[in-house]
């Protein structure tokens, strides 16, 4: 993870809304414990308005133990969070090690700042 800063904000985002402070971190990623789930936060790896959002999906070929995936993206101000489960990502991804948001956004929940816990909710649920 390149920036490191963009990382931190989105994981304090995500785990305010949810009300949780426990998380296992590793080096491309953290998951927090939320209603015995394991939520994995996945920040883009740049913002370029040219080129969509990347996110580093290098876990899918390990054993970690997110059940929920959420991707964030920055633009200027905004936030957005697309919130999905983890087996829905492994069978879109193709085996690959980053995917766009253009391929997160339509098998996923769309969240803004307020929405989250809501949006991770139905996931787990689903």
């Amino acid at each position: 993870m390149e920036d490191t800063v963009l990382f931190a904000a989105a994981e304090a985002l995500i785990s305010r809304e949810l009300g949780v402070d426990t998380v296992y971190r590793s080096c491309c990623g953290s998951c927090f414990l939320y209603d015995g789930s394991y939520v994995e936060v996945l920040p883009s790896e740049y913002i370029d308005e040219q080129e969509p959002p990347l996110f580093n999906i290098r876990w899918a070929a390990s054993e970690r133990p997110s059940d929920i995936c959420v991707f964030s993206v920055k633009k200027c101000k905004n936030w957005d969070f697309y919130i999905m489960r983890s087996s829905v990502l492994a069978s879109c991804s193709g085996g690959q090690s980053c995917v766009s948001l253009p391929l997160v956004e339509p098998v996923s929940l769309h969240a803004k700042i307020g929405g989250i816990k809501q949006a991770v909710h139905l996931a787990c649920n689903i």
